[in-house]
């Protein structure tokens, strides 16, 4: 009876250990909430015990060089997880492949002259593609970012997803329903290579309409048609990496549980693993070595908070050998880009002034802050406060359902689940995908005077100065506002026009 009891007390403490994990988790990144059905919340929960497991178990495997966590994935099920992938393979169409000579002595001549190679720098910050398949517009916007950034001396120049997803497949399907990478160069050569910004034409993580009007950001480029494809396999494709002309590589993984929550380290399967059908497209940006253990550097578009700052490390051959880990050197291609820049495209000041403004989550993408707005609807359907702003834009971009965040008046910060602003006076809201803002709202205060009464009344002197102010943000004809008895009584005015007044103090409204 007592083994017995102990049992239970080990087993109940570990559910309950497991609970509060799932609480802390939910609170740490915004997942989900109380919103849920019983039967939704149960499957939630299930899945995240699993997703625990499976961390456990690959910290505990000494013969796995990485790390894995718990992060804003652990709060999904399989099938949301599976909404961050995209690739679809049937839309491939294969160019011709660019034979690449591969022998023992130029791998050791080349492996021994850069054990480390990295074109990040040439790249834009990590994106986010949320619970929209896709990736294959990640895939193939991160190789021509590089093609246009790679001679380029100041900061690297981001390019539109969005356009991409948009419009390379017309009318004959939704672009998060999945695609292939070289859609995107087909679609970039029709339109004789006048690929938008990624701030001129924002990522919305959902197919829309085409937008065919958008300034060039590499006017002086020339996209062709397709991609190139080089020859299978490892050791072309570290020859290929290794060549600067090519550098960024865009290719077709196959994504299975484990690098859900991989951390850090170099990813490789368990000897019961594997993984063979592509879903995924990602982009080799370069190559090294972890304590004696080979490795692609791999950028992902799952955000900088996924991973190793939004890369993953994955096994690779060397000396000839051909790993192939779940697929990553079999459709490995690049865009064919000529020409060079003519000096017109994206303003450097501009893009500089962005991300001092941001200060320090450029990797998190561009935010637009707007002040006395807040977003309607909370994600999830329900409050949940993130600990900071950063970790919020993370949590915000890892979720189909997170349109923006919101900061509360009373300094909470919360996701929220539209793009919708309304004025609120003591509210600062972040929507991701910078565009033109519109007019900030203030108050001037003008002591011992009151605006003129008649046709110029809104509302009559009879709510507190806080709630007239939300109003009066609200409603385009509002010029100010007026109060008497201090700020207990208050009512709207169109006009600021009036006349000195002793017991009242009124208010300009003043947009910019």
């Amino acid at each position: 009876m007592l083994s017995l009891l102990l049992l239970c007390v080990t087993l109940c403490g570990a559910v309950e250990d497991m609970r509060d994990l799932y609480t802390r988790t939910k609170l740490m990144y915004g997942g989900v909430s109380s919103g849920l059905s019983p039967s939704d919340e149960k499957e939630h929960y299930k899945s995240f015990v699993s997703f625990v497991k499976m961390v456990e178990e690959i910290n505990h495997d000494a013969s796995l060089p990485f790390n894995a966590e718990i992060n804003a994935m652990s709060l999904e099920t399989e099938a949301e997880r599976h909404a961050h992938l995209g690739l679809n393979i049937s839309k491939m169409s294969m160019g011709d492949r660019q034979h690449i000579a591969v022998n023992k002595r130029s791998l050791d001549i080349l492996e021994a002259a850069a054990k480390e190679v990295d074109y990040s720098s040439k790249l834009p910050a990590i994106k986010n593609q949320g619970s929209c398949g896709s990736c294959w517009t990640f895939g193939a916007i991160a190789a021509l970012e590089y093609q246009v950034n790679r001679d380029r001396a100041g900061s690297p120049r981001a390019l539109s997803e969005q356009q991409c997803l948009d419009c390379a497949y017309p009318s004959s399907r939704d672009g998060c329903s999945g695609g292939w990478p070289t859609a995107c160069y087909d679609y970039a050569n029709q339109i004789k290579s006048k690929v938008a910004s990624m701030k001129d034409y924002p990522y919305r993580a959902k197919d829309g309409n085409c937008v065919t009007k958008k300034k060039s950001s590499i006017s002086g480029f020339t996209v062709d048609k397709g991609g190139k494809y080089i020859t299978e396999g490892d050791a072309a494709m570290l020859v290929a990496v290794g060549d600067k002309s090519i550098g960024v590589l865009s290719v077709a993984i196959a994504v299975i549980n484990s690098m859900y929550g991989y951390k850090d380290g170099v990813y490789k399967l368990k000897s019961s693993e594997s993984c063979n059908s592509v879903n995924h497209a990602v982009d080799v940006v370069g190559y090294g070595v972890f304590k004696g253990v080979a490795f692609w550097r791999v950028r992902n578009s799952w955000g900088a908070g996924w991973g190793d700052k939004g890369y993953v490390n994955m096994l690779r051959g060397t000396g000839g050998k051909n790993v192939n880990l779940c697929q990553i050197s079999r459709y490995a291609h690049y865009p064919e880009v000529s020409g060079k820049d003519d000096g017109t495209n994206d303003d450097e000041e501009e893009e500089e002034e962005d991300n001092e403004e941001e200060g320090g989550d450029e990797d998190l993408g561009s935010w637009c802050e707007h002040q006395n707005r807040y977003l309607k609807g909370y994600a999830g359907g329900s409050k949940v406060v993130i600990v900071d702003l950063k970790t919020a834009k993370s949590a915000c971009g890892s979720r189909s359902d997170c349109g923006g965040i919101t900061i509360e008046k009373n300094g909470d910060i919360t996701l929220r689940k539209t793009t919708v602003l309304k004025f609120g006076f003591g509210f600062t809201s972040y929507v991701p995908g910078c565009e033109e803002q519109e007019p900030v709202c203030t108050f001037q205060e003008v002591t011992s005077f009151y605006f003129t009464k008649g046709n110029n009344i809104l509302t009559k002197l009879n709510k507190p100065l806080s709630e007239v102010k939300e109003e009066c943000l609200e409603n385009e004809a509002c010029g100010g506002i007026t109060c008497s008895n201090k700020s207990s009584n208050c009512g709207m005015r169109k006009a600021t026009t009036g006349r000195k007044g002793k017991a009242f103090t009124s208010y300009k409204k003043v947009c910019k």
